[in-house]
């Protein structure tokens, strides 16, 4: 870069036309040149010059427009060199990102990160206990939270779903048709002679989850109730009755 400092002549007014050119300039030449004014500065006046009109000092001008071509004049060559036409070279092109690797096809087992147990009923033959299911995966895919009711009766095992405001949305549509005081119910019934419930799913998302809580559920309530440790309900006796649950909607 050159740098070039210009006096004006005294007495000049403050718009004063420049123009710049090249003695050994060669009027064939092809290629052009562009002069990029990147600042101004005043500079204070010599000795004997006419003094400064009255007013704030200027100060230094930095350009923050694009570059502004003065003049353009033709630039000599050196001997025996031929022009060129002006290119940009273009950017780098950036790598293609490669193809994300296929997903896989389904989960063969349902995980989940933590089980807890809300509440316990007994009563006679009947007895029931509600669990809570974090982070359900299955068939790759995904459900934050899950709410349900494991109960049993006799020799029949019955998982308890329940729909409405105080429970998390798990169901892409609701599988049930029945409602209680509490809202709506759907009942999936594993009796030694009968399954009932389970074909009320009717959408592949729905039944994935259905699918996936068969796989989880001894864990689930063995995790939840060894972490509970209330007194009077026996956890041993709960893992069989999933078990048995697990074993007889599989069977049918």
């Amino acid at each position: 870069m050159t740098t070039l400092a210009l006096a004006a002549p005294a007495g000049a007014p403050a718009q004063t036309p420049l123009a710049l050119s090249r003695r050994n300039a060669m009027p064939d030449a092809e290629r052009e040149a562009e002069i990029e004014l990147t600042g101004l500065r005043l500079l204070r006046p010599a000795p004997g010059d006419a003094p400064a009109r009255p007013g704030p000092q200027a100060m230094p001008l930095p350009l923050i427009a694009p570059p502004l071509v003065l003049a353009e004049y033709p630039l000599a060559l050196p001997p025996g060199a031929a022009a060129q036409p002006d290119t940009v070279a273009a950017p780098p092109r950036r790598a293609p990102l490669a193809d994300p690797a296929p997903a896989p096809s389904g989960r063969a087992t349902a995980i989940f990160d933590s089980a807890q147990l809300d509440n316990h009923m007994a009563g006679g033959d009947y007895e029931l206990i509600d669990l809570q299911v974090r982070n359900l995966a299955a068939a790759d895919l995904h459900w934050p939270r899950l709410k349900f009711k494991l109960s049993v009766s006799g020799e029949t095992v019955t998982l308890e779903l329940r729909g409405g405001p105080d429970f998390p949305l798990m169901f892409e549509e609701w599988p049930g048709v029945a409602e209680d005081d509490y809202g709506p119910v759907h009942h999936v019934v594993a009796a030694t002679d009968r399954l009932s419930g389970h074909d009320r799913f009717r959408t592949a998302r729905d039944r994935a989850l259905l699918a996936g809580l068969l796989d989880i559920l001894p864990a689930a309530v063995a995790g939840a109730l060894a972490g509970a440790r209330r007194p009077g309900v026996d956890g041993d006796a709960w893992a069989d009755a999933a078990r048995a649950f697990v074993q007889r909607m599989r069977a049918g």
